[in-house]
C-alpha cells in the first residue's frame, strides 16, 4: 500500500515567476557525474559556454563542483542565466542533463512508514509570499495519492536512526507517532506564545520554565552573567549562545513579499509547515534536535527583528538557519541535542 500523500496546499500553488532569484549570488553545487555530463552536452551542441567547465576541477570538501558562474559566487549569477531571467540551460537543452538542485528547487519530500511529507522551502520569496498570504496552516491528505510536483527533493533516507526527546532509540514508526502528536499539540495553540508552550509540555518531562531577557538583549546580544548562569545551569554553552547574534548577512532577497498581518500568526505558520516536513539531513534523526531547531528559529528571528529586518527578511534567516544547520545550530545544540534543546526552549519562551 502507498503511503498517504501529505502536503500543505501552498505546494501545489507555487509556480515559478522566473525572477532568478534562485540563481544568483551563492554557489549552486552538483555532483562530479552530473557536472561531466553537463560538459558533454555543450561540446556535443559546440554551445561555445562548454569552455567554462574544467573537467579536472577538484571538488569541494562536501565532494560537489560549482556550476559556472559570471562572477563572485557571492555576486554572480549562474552561467545559464539570461538577461529575461530565464533558465538558459532548459531553453537550450531541456531538463536532460540540468542539476537536480535546480529541477526540485524549491520543493522538499520526506518519506515515513506512513505518510510521504511534501512541502516547500522559504529561501524562494515566491515560496515565503504564499506562506505569508496563508490564514492558517492548510494541511490535504490523499491516500494513495502522487506528489502535486513532478521532481522533489527526498530528505529521507533509509537507513535512519531515531531517537525521542530524551535520546533514547526508537523504532521508525513510534518516532513518528510521536512527531505526530507534538505537531498536534502545537496546532492546539492559538497564540504563537500557547503554541510554543503546548509544544514543550508534550516533549515531557523535566518542564522548561522561561528565562527573563533584559531589555536591548535581542538587538545586541546584551545577555547578562545572570541570563547566562541561567541558561548555563540548564545545559546551555553559553559561548555559543552568542552565535545567535552572527553577523553574517545572507544574498538579499530582491522582490520580497509584503506582509501586514499577525507576526505571531506568520512565525506559528512557518513553524507548524518546518513540522510538517522536518528538514533533517542527518542519520541521526532527533525528535531533540527538530526541537532545538525550531526553538532556535524562534530566538534568530526575534534577533533579526529586532535588529531592524522586515518580518519576511527575518524568516528568510531563520529557514537558512534551519535548512543549513548553520553554526548557531552547531554551537547551541552541539553533540547532545537530548540535553541542550530545553535551555534553548527556555531562551525562545522568555516575553
Amino acid at each position: 500500500m502507498d503511503p498517504v500523500l501529505t502536503y500543505d496546499r501552498i505546494v501545489s500553488a507555487w509556480r515559478c515567476h522566473m525572477r532568478g532569484h534562485c540563481c544568483r549570488g551563492h554557489r549552486i553545487g552538483v555532483d562530479g557525474v552530473t557536472y561531466r555530463r553537463m560538459h558533454q552536452t555543450l561540446l556535443v551542441a559546440a554551445d561555445p559556454r562548454a569552455a567554462a567547465f574544467d573537467p579536472d576541477a577538484p571538488p569541494d570538501e562536501d565532494g560537489w563542483r560549482g556550476v559556472p558562474m559570471t562572477g563572485p559566487e557571492d555576486q554572480g549569477a549562474c552561467l545559464f542565466l539570461t538577461e529575461d531571467q530565464r533558465c538558459g540551460w532548459r531553453m537550450a537543452h531541456g531538463t536532460s542533463g540540468l542539476p537536480s538542485i535546480c529541477s526540485r528547487y524549491p520543493y522538499l519530500q520526506l518519506y515515513t512508514p506512513e505518510r510521504l511529507r511534501v512541502g516547500l522551502t522559504f529561501t524562494c520569496p515566491t515560496a515565503l509570499g504564499l506562506l505569508a498570504d496563508q490564514v492558517a496552516l492548510d494541511v490535504v491528505e490523499e491516500p494513495d495519492g502522487e506528489p502535486p510536483v513532478e521532481y522533489v527533493t527526498n530528505l529521507g533516507g533509509f537507513d535512519r536512526r531515531f531517537y525521542d526527546t530524551d535520546g533514547g532509540r526508537l523504532r521508525a514508526d513510534l518516532f513518528w507517532r510521536r512527531h505526530d502528536a507534538l505537531a498536534a499539540a502545537f496546532d492546539r495553540g492559538d497564540t504563537l506564545a500557547k503554541r510554543l508552550a503546548s509544544l514543550v509540555a508534550e516533549a515531557g518531562v523535566p518542564p522548561v520554565a522561561p528565562v527573563a531577557v533584559p531589555d536591548g538583549a535581542w538587538a545586541h546580544g546584551a545577555f547578562s552573567g545572570e541570563l547566562l548562569g541561567q541558561l548555563g545551569e540548564r545545559g546551555a554553552v553559553t559561548a555559543g549562545v552568542m552565535g545567535l547574534w552572527s553577523e553574517s548577512v545572507y544574498r538579499p532577497m530582491p522582490d520580497a513579499p509584503d506582509f501586514s498581518g499577525s507576526e505571531d500568526a506568520l512565525l506559528a505558520r512557518y513553524l507548524a509547515h518546518r513540522l510538517l516536513v522536518p528538514a533533517f539531513y542527518s542519520t541521526r534523526t532527533d525528535l531533540a534536535w527538530l526541537l532545538g531547531v525550531l526553538f532556535l528559529a524562534v530566538a534568530r528571528y526575534r534577533v533579526e527583528r529586532a535588529r531592524g529586518a522586515t518580518p519576511m527578511f527575518a524568516l528568510r534567516h531563520v529557514e537558512l538557519l534551519v535548512l543549513h544547520s548553520g553554526m548557531p545550530v552547531r554551537a547551541l545544540l552541539g553533540d547532545d541535542p537530548a540535553r541542550t534543546w530545553r535551555p534553548i526552549a527556555a531562551l525562545a519562551l522568555a516575553p
